[in-house]
């Protein structure tokens, strides 16, 4: 047996293995429960609940979350945020994830990615009082308030076209992309699917609300959730 078919044997037999252990480790975050006021945001590009995400942030003093969940799993696997931010924007096997793994180190495998990812959602959820934008994190912390944003199609692309000045089709071509590469990501890493409701607490359609009545729908459910929470 050649060098290269022992390298690819070994890779194989460790992507077995750490198969094994994400199903594990998946189920074990289940059964946990989230500590404190924490809100999910699951959002479609250019729905705005990434922008009512932080408006709720500042409004309740609640640390937030986004790409600093991306440095921070970046730091726990001495890569950095550009390589991490492949997980959710590039579709590869994890066999294809562990072989790149090999060849060069800044890449990490998905079973390490995975593993920091749990470990960084449910680290600020024990904190608490949390804004957590993407990353699963609807998918994850059951305990938390799970709010998804949604908008039509059209409305989305006209969106996207006024905010970074793109022509008609290319805004059409990001939303699709952004779109396929979200459902993806929950897919391959959760067994989720963004567009099944039952995952949230709380939709909303932004086509025709401003960022602050979304807001304030937002804060009107995690009041009623927490209050209902203490007196359980």
């Amino acid at each position: 047996m050649n060098a290269r078919q022992k390298l690819l044997d070994k890779a194989a037999r460790r992507w077995e293995i750490d198969q094994k252990l994400a199903h594990a480790m998946q189920r074990d975050e289940a059964k946990r429960p989230a500590h404190g006021p924490v809100i999910t945001v699951s959002r479609e590009l250019g729905s705005g609940g990434a922008s009512v995400g932080k408006m709720l942030a500042n409004q309740l003093d609640f640390k937030y979350y986004d790409r600093e969940l991306m440095e921070q799993i970046a730091a726990r696997t001495n890569t950095d945020a550009e390589h991490i931010q492949l997980h959710e924007t590039t579709h590869r096997s994890g066999f294809g994830s562990m072989l790149l793994s090999f060849i060069d180190r800044r890449n990490v495998q998905d079973t390490v990615y995975l593993r920091s990812l749990l470990k960084v959602l449910r680290g600020a959820a024990k904190e608490g009082r949390a804004v957590i934008i993407g990353r699963g994190g609807a998918c994850v912390l059951t305990e938390a308030l799970r709010v998804r944003f949604i908008a039509p199609f059209d409305v989305r692309v006209e969106r996207m076209a006024q905010i970074r000045g793109l022509k008609h089709e290319q805004a059409r071509q990001l939303v699709l992309e952004t779109d396929h590469a979200q459902k993806r990501f929950l897919h391959d890493f959760f067994g989720c699917d963004p567009d099944n409701v039952q995952l949230y607490d709380l939709v909303i359609n932004t086509a025709h609300l401003s960022l602050e009545h979304s807001a304030e729908l937002v804060t009107t459910r995690l009041r009623q959730t927490w209050h209902e929470k203490g007196a359980s």
